[in-house]
């Protein structure tokens, strides 16, 4: 019964680790965005309809701050948590951030 009970305590102990998440942005505001930040991630800019490389975040919370070419700035604050480590957000139309 002991043995059990470490075995299992170990499978959720291992089943509890921190794990990154996968992150992309799709930009399908109406303009250029820049000085994208998501954490230590940063990018220069992101077109149109363009899609951002592929990055790594860790669990936990995070800062999301993008630039309109025409000066606007945007900032979303998000708790990374969840099972799902494959993520996609998308800068909309009206330059607000929501998951895909």
């Amino acid at each position: 019964m002991r043995v059990i009970t470490i075995l299992f305590l170990i499978l959720l102990v291992i089943s509890c680790q921190k794990k990154d998440y996968n992150i992309k942005i799709v930009n399908n505001y109406f303009e250029d965005v820049y000085r994208l930040n998501v954490g230590t991630y940063q990018s220069d800019t992101l077109k149109i309809n363009e899609t951002s490389s592929v990055f790594t975040i860790k669990k936990g919370d995070l800062v999301i701050r993008y630039y309109s070419v025409s000066g606007l700035k945007f900032e979303s604050k998000i708790i990374m948590t969840g099972s799902n480590h494959n993520l996609i957000f998308v800068i909309n139309e009206n330059g607000e951030l929501v998951r895909f």
